[in-house]
């Protein structure tokens, strides 16, 4: 099991840390920090320590990965975007698509944290699945997360490609060149518990991490 730690409880977590474990980063756009504590439980913390993810144990972080598919061809990027082109293309088309498959005001994605709200609110409205999620909205998610960490904290898209896993995978290089993972919370967090999964949650917790 995992669940998500407030800042009041991370300061005590903190004076519990046995060693660092980045080595369970999970590529070099991971901007979590991995710490196990005394107790054998791995601590993920964020830039500004304003909160933390904690895992029973390595094999259970493990476990949740596995769990969220992120092997091979079950990479939550799998058969997502076919090109680079075909990343640009959801690019500019990602407005379009949320407005209207969520039936929102084009004009109210204007790229604000805040307007991640809308994006929530209406998936609640209309008892989305997780599964339609995936199928219709999520490459244009990633899109439009990317583009409100632009907006907001500055940078333009990085684009890598794994020939290893035949994936390509979207990043924001931020001003730092700090490269930010936009698409892994976009999956995980959905996938762990769908019925509380918030958009704007995710994000705002990406950025507070920057």
């Amino acid at each position: 099991m995992s669940r998500r730690i407030s800042k009041k409880e991370l300061s005590q977590l903190l004076k519990n840390i046995n060693f660092e474990r980045n080595d369970l980063k999970l590529n070099d756009g991971d901007s979590a920090d991995y710490h196990e504590l005394f107790s054998k439980e791995i601590l993920l913390t964020f830039s500004g320590n304003d909160y933390g993810v904690l895992f029973e144990s390595e094999s259970e972080l493990k476990r949740f990965r596995n769990q969220v598919n992120f092997d091979n061809e079950s990479h939550p990027l799998a058969g997502v975007f076919n090109s680079e082109e075909d990343f640009y293309e959801c690019l500019s088309a990602a407005k379009n698509r949320i407005s209207a498959y969520l039936k929102i005001s084009e004009s109210e994605l204007n790229e604000s944290i805040e307007s991640l709200k809308i994006i929530d609110t209406n998936i609640k409205r209309q008892q989305l699945s997780l599964q339609a999620y995936y199928d219709f909205l999520y490459k244009y998610i990633i899109c439009y997360i990317g583009m409100v960490i632009i907006q907001n904290r500055g940078g333009k898209w990085l684009i890598q490609f794994s020939e290893e896993k035949d994936i390509l995978e979207p990043y924001v290089s931020l001003p730092t060149e700090k490269l930010v993972d936009v698409f892994t919370d976009a999956y995980a967090d959905a996938y762990e518990d769908w019925d509380h999964f918030s958009i704007y949650t995710t994000a705002h917790m990406r950025l507070d991490s920057l």
